[in-house]
């Protein structure tokens, strides 16, 4: 090829190449017409298109995954009994639906409970047998989700929802039944909405606001209490001026937790059962060596077979059983005092008037330190009364400094 041929291309390529910069600018075709049509038309939407397929076929995965809610509480027993009967609430309103429990504290509360969809998850799960994974979700419940309102984990093909019940997790104060109330409420629609789930959400009826024990019939004539409060009322027989010997409830083990000072009760105990050595028989769930010198302290654990370390529903009926039987109960300010009362109870204690009349028994709650613990006491007696009358103005619980005891036994 001459060079005049070789001259007459390049001119030839350089005017095509002209033309083609003329027709992008002035937009009639071209190679960025055709460019325009096959990626920023056709290419993009092509994917977004199955972008968009993507997205909704995991979303139906994820709509499409069974779901069941695991109440979880990472604290004590008291935490376990004030959730107790939402728990069991939430499980009746959707009787459709599994749910689960894990507990740090205090599963033999459910022990009893009749629920045919309520089960524990380390036993009828994919975690039965699996420590490894157990302690994993035990570890999730301690620490990062100790308070969390809610996670999730993933076993095999379910979705299991870790819903916390522990007060502090659902913005409300130790047992206070209108936050506790409405932090579950709460919980359950955010749940809803988070996981696109429809789980029946119900406010609790103000009479279902306290545990149900279903007492087995096998646990409930073994104990042992019932020959020994015959045999103490033919003793001890009631009399018509009000003289006789009265029969007191007290706690006696240390608080596990909302506690400022930890204390025993023992030496109290022990001073108001040399106080009262004829007119009052002392029973308390455990035995403390500094009860031996006074035969009108009564100890369950060795006398009914009463064990406070022992994850045992036998207990809740030994404990139901005796308080059933007492004049005087004499709690604590945690909630782990409080696990002897189940709604069976509640006609012992309706009209009380504080002792000494009407329904005669009277219920206290004791703490050393004064004035501050008297909210716990004001509270947990809004909780008995909105459950016994509704919101009336009977007073069921009262606050008594240690040093007053003496002038309510």
């Amino acid at each position: 090829m001459s060079t005049s041929q070789r001259g007459q291309r390049r001119r030839r390529r350089q005017r095509r190449r002209r033309q083609r910069r003329r027709r992008r600018k002035s937009g009639d075709g071209g190679s960025k017409t055709f460019y325009d049509i096959t990626v920023y038309i056709s290419f993009i939407p092509f994917c977004k298109y199955y972008w968009y397929k993507l997205l909704a076929l995991l979303y139906c995965i994820s709509r499409s995954m069974p779901s069941h809610i695991c109440f979880y509480n990472p604290c004590n027993f008291g935490d376990t009994f004030f959730a107790s009967p939402f728990i069991r609430h939430i499980c009746i309103s959707n009787p459709s639906r599994t749910f689960y429990y894990i507990l740090s504290k205090g599963e033999y509360l459910f022990s009893g409970h009749p629920l045919l969809n309520l089960y524990n998850i380390q036993t009828t799960t994919s975690l039965r047998g699996n420590n490894k994974l157990i302690e994993d979700v035990f570890n999730n419940i301690r620490y990062p989700h100790r308070q969390s309102p809610y996670f999730d984990i993933r076993i095999n093909n379910d979705r299991y929802i870790f819903m916390n019940v522990w007060c502090i997790a659902v913005s409300s104060t130790d047992v206070n039944f209108r936050e506790l109330k409405a932090g579950y409420i709460r919980s359950l629609d955010n749940i809803n909405l988070h996981y696109h789930e429809t789980f029946v959400n119900t406010e609790i009826p103000n009479n279902k606001i306290m545990p149900v024990v279903e007492i087995p019939v096998s646990i409930y004539n073994e104990n042992g209490f019932r020959a020994w409060i015959r045999k103490w009322h033919i003793d001890n027989p009631r009399g018509s001026g009000g003289g006789s010997r009265r029969l007191v409830f007290i706690f006696n083990f240390t608080p596990l937790s909302a506690t400022n000072n930890p204390y025993v009760m023992n030496k109290y105990i022990a001073d108001l059962a040399r106080m009262f050595p004829n007119t009052h028989t002392i029973m308390v769930p455990s035995h403390a060596h500094e009860f031996d010198a006074y035969p009108n302290i009564i100890c369950c654990d060795r006398s009914f077979g009463y064990a406070e370390s022992e994850n045992s529903f036998r207990n809740l009926f030994i404990l139901e059983t005796i308080v059933r039987a007492c004049d005087t109960i004499i709690s604590q300010y945690c909630g782990a005092s409080w696990i002897w009362f189940n709604e069976n109870l509640a006609h012992h204690f309706r009209n009380n008037d504080g002792g000494g009349g009407g329904g005669r028994k009277a219920i206290y709650i004791t703490h050393p330190i004064m004035p501050s613990d008297a909210d716990y006491a004001l509270k947990m007696n809004e909780w008995f009364r909105i459950f016994m009358d509704g919101d009336g103005g009977t007073e069921y619980i009262k606050f008594v400094p240690l040093s007053d005891l003496p002038n309510v036994m």
